[in-house]
């Protein structure tokens, strides 16, 4: 059963490739296109579901082209779906390749999107290092960061453990919907009402997925708390 989850796992991603360099072809995505490549070669690992680590960079790149396809011009979608494929680049395979790579490969926006998503070294997971990490997000930081979440929690039953589950479910309801508000209202107010649009149904996916969330941990808590009570009483006997 989990070879055959693993199999179609790998077929979606190839399946996403071909319709990748068809688009970015057609519409001379050429950031994108690079951006493909560059994470394909970096991103060889594979995650705790034992699914390939790119199929998680795809999923957010072709979350982000749904989002803003037809919506942003050619130039920002292109430079918004390459972000997406570096995302996690800087943070996690910074060996392979660094910041000075990224400035050097590509132009300002994708520079400041995927350096905003990336986290410091030092980081804690406290109030203070939280708050300034989504502080410093810009609007189109923001907006993959809410579809790299989004990813996470429609993926992660297979992936985190309990607390860490219970950790992104929180960070997402404190942080990344608090951030999303706030650039709806800079949206809002200088009357792009395209991006005020976009960043709301970002924002109600995310409330939908949290809400789903909430529900389905607290029963998954509730059964490993009985589980681990029935083991105790066990020992005892």
């Amino acid at each position: 059963m989990k070879q055959l989850y693993i199999e179609q796992k790998i077929k979606i991603f190839e399946k996403q490739e071909k319709l990748f360099e068809k688009m970015f072809k057609e519409h001379n995505m050429t950031n994108s296109k690079k951006a493909m490549e560059i994470a394909k070669r970096v991103h060889k690992g594979v995650r705790k579901d034992k699914t390939p680590e790119i199929t998680h960079m795809f999923n957010v790149a072709e979350r982000m082209l749904k989002m803003v396809i037809g919506r942003f011009d050619i130039k920002r979608v292109d430079e918004l779906v390459a972000s997406a494929f570096l995302h996690d680049t800087i943070e996690d395979c910074k060996d392979k390749y660094s910041e000075s790579d990224l400035k050097k490969d590509f132009n300002k926006s994708v520079n400041d999107n995927v350096l905003q998503m990336s986290k410091k070294d030092g980081f804690e997971k406290n109030d203070e290092d939280r708050k300034e990490y989504y502080d410093n997000m810009m609007l189109d930081a923001s907006l993959l960061k809410s579809e790299d979440r989004i990813e996470n929690l429609s993926t992660m039953t297979e992936v985190f453990s309990l607390n860490k589950k219970f950790d992104y479910l929180e960070e997402s309801i404190n942080y990344i919907i608090p951030m999303l508000e706030k650039h709806s209202e800079i949206a809002l107010n200088k009357k792009d009402y395209i991006e005020f649009y976009i960043i709301k149904e970002s924002i109600n996916k995310l409330m939908l997925q949290t809400e789903y969330l909430k529900y389905y941990l607290n029963v998954e808590k509730k059964l490993k708390d009985l589980s681990n009570k029935t083991k105790q009483k066990a020992v005892k006997h």
